[in-house]
């Protein structure tokens, strides 16, 4: 889900990336964030983190522009979620909003990831790297189906002080922490007799020193708080999807609300999964299931600032829409009719799926429990 991703990706797209120029952007996707709270995995006031955005085909950016600023009350510099959801009426007047500015199948794509099951997913990808330590050459960096397997099923079984102390050790990484925290899931997965998950783990506390280094060292253009962050993976696996969709429809490029702490960083990644005008084969999964591991329509990344630029205002509308619903979903609350309604409309990506039944238009990393959740939401 992250760092494994990340390497695939880089070397698919070493592997695969064309010679000459991308071609010229069809479409434009323009994406925000909601839920953000950096390393720390156990903020209860931000449960899920959310990417999410909309594709706009080039030549119709000047109407949907003239849309939203038609939408805009007198004197309002920008339309903003955090004012919206705050009463029934407002609720019903974004989700006249985002059902104006639907305008083709698809347009709507977002990616949700619950952060105590990514607490996990995080441990995994962090003690369990086979270029990292020896104990785990049975588990490659792509077998990215197994490795959501073995999250599942340490989410589901580890005790929850377990969890909390590696997302606590996580949030400022040390050997100290880290052994202490190793030599812990190696005595749980030995009592609950996963003799080779707890092998694996024996193998990550011998190398908690060459691990631990790996996680702190950062760069002139990241630090360990920006690569933990679920930043980096919420929108990559987001441009997954819309990548898949351009198959056939032609480029796009892709426009981000304006965030200094992760610009460089965005920037950075973006290219590194970039295969752009390449014909790189999608991997197939243990699991049968197709998995897109370099960009191939994708050609260029920027940002800019929501206040000036409309369509991110409907990113921004979307992706805090789409964390109402998981919340009001994993709760079980009841909703006032306005939310109920916004909720359906947020998550009807779910409906879409190819010929393989992969998600197309929205990925949810979260814990099965939530998924059902969240998929009940729609009698789906």
């Amino acid at each position: 889900m992250n760092n494994s991703d990340i390497h695939e990706a880089t070397m698919s797209a070493a592997r695969s990336r064309a010679l000459g120029a991308p071609a010229s952007p069809t479409h434009t996707f323009f994406v925000d964030e909601s839920g953000h709270a950096g390393a720390n995995y156990l903020d209860a006031a931000q449960p899920f983190h959310v990417a999410a955005g909309m594709l706009v085909r080039n030549e119709h950016k000047e109407d949907l522009r003239r849309a939203i600023d038609g939408e805009r009350r007198q004197g309002a510099s920008e339309l903003k979620a955090s004012t919206l959801l705050r009463s029934a009426s407002g609720q019903k007047r974004l989700l006249r909003i985002l059902e104006q500015t639907a305008s083709e199948p698809g347009a709507r794509f977002f990616v949700v990831m619950e952060r105590r099951f990514c607490i996990t997913a995080k441990l995994v990808d962090v003690f369990l790297d086979p270029e990292l330590q020896d104990g785990v050459d049975w588990l490659p960096t792509s077998a990215l189906s197994r490795r959501r397997v073995i999250t599942e099923l340490l989410h589901r079984e580890l005790p929850t002080d377990t969890l909390e102390g590696f997302a606590r050790a996580y949030q400022t990484p040390s050997e100290e922490a880290f052994a202490v925290v190793l030599r812990q899931v190696i005595q749980d997965t030995a009592s609950l007799k996963l003799d080779d998950l707890a092998s694996a783990f024996k193998g990550a506390l011998a190398n908690v020193e060459r691990i631990c280094e790996a996680e702190i060292r950062g760069d002139e253009t990241s630090t360990h708080g920006q690569w933990a962050a679920l930043n980096i993976p919420a929108l990559m696996h987001l441009l997954r999807y819309v990548d898949v969709h351009m198959d056939s429809r032609g480029a796009y490029s892709v426009v981000h609300d304006t965030s200094v702490e992760f610009e460089a960083l965005f920037t950075r990644v973006t290219k590194m999964f970039s295969a752009s005008g390449s014909s790189a084969v999608d991997l197939t999964l243990e699991d049968g299931t197709r998995h897109r591991a370099a960009l191939r329509n994708f050609t260029d990344f920027k940002m800019e600032d929501s206040k000036t630029e409309p369509i991110l205002q409907v990113a921004d509308l979307i992706a805090s829409s789409i964390a109402r619903a998981a919340r009001i979903a994993a709760s079980g609350t009841n909703a006032n009719r306005e939310a109920r309604a916004l909720t359906k409309f947020a998550l009807s990506p779910l409906r879409y799926s190819d010929d393989l039944g992969n998600q197309l238009f929205a990925g949810v990393f979260t814990s099965p429990g939530a998924r059902r959740s969240l998929k009940a939401v729609l009698g789906v």
